[in-house]
């Protein structure tokens, strides 16, 4: 069966899991050569800095602390909101009857981390299981995925990530939608980070020359 199922499937269907899974396989690399640059960021920074000059190295230093502070607060965020995602999805599943309730919440919680469509991604096998047990069950998973997405996309993942590296929401909303546009997942994964690390060069700069030094 398992061998009969690419020739019976629809050519679109196939050549969708194959971007899916090709893309996701890119992410998941992306995302483990990132925490390993933010966990051996001092020994990356001090490499960085032995190749300027002396006068420079120590605002080098101050900068590229400010851009690490933000990015480490970007990873907290995020980790915190895989966190709660996971268990508000794993009681909520756990109360309609699915079987496998925490095994399929931590899978939303980790794909959470995915903005938008990670919670959904995350939900396909849950709501396959939960369809083959009772369609009733079913469509309450799917609610409850639903729900979970409304909550985390609009107010949670905004709320947080304001909190945690000092953007506000609507700029966070901006940049994931602008990213999203045209570097799809990647660029919605991305953007927030980015947002935050040219906010803090900005910052670091502004406080140095005073670009936007208002007169009293």
């Amino acid at each position: 069966l398992a061998t009969e199922l690419p020739s019976t499937m629809p050519k679109s269907v196939v050549n969708f899991l194959g971007a899916f899974f090709s893309g996701l396989g890119v992410f998941v690399v992306g995302l483990i050569i990132g925490f390993y640059l933010l966990i051996s960021f001092d020994s990356f920074n001090d490499s960085i800095i032995t190749f300027l000059p002396n006068r420079l190295r120590n605002d080098a230093r101050d900068l590229i602390n400010e851009v690490n502070t933000s990015l480490r607060k970007f990873v907290q965020g995020t980790l915190l909101a895989a966190v709660l995602i996971f268990v508000i999805s794993t009681i909520g599943f756990y109360i309609v009857g699915l079987k496998g309730a925490l095994l399929f919440g931590l899978f939303c919680g980790i794909t959470n981390i995915i903005p938008f469509v990670g919670p959904y991604i995350g939900g396909i096998p849950a709501v396959i299981v939960a369809f083959s047990q009772s369609p009733q069950i079913g469509v309450l998973v799917l609610l409850i995925i639903v729900v979970v997405q409304f909550i985390e996309g609009n107010f949670l993942q905004p709320l947080l990530m304001s909190r945690m590296v000092k953007l506000h929401p609507v700029t966070i909303m901006l940049g994931l939608l602008v990213f999203g546009y045209y570097w799809g997942v990647i660029g919605m994964v991305l953007a927030t980070p980015l947002i935050a690390s040219i906010k803090s060069i900005f910052s670091y700069f502004n406080e140095r020359f005073h670009f936007l030094k208002t007169e009293e």
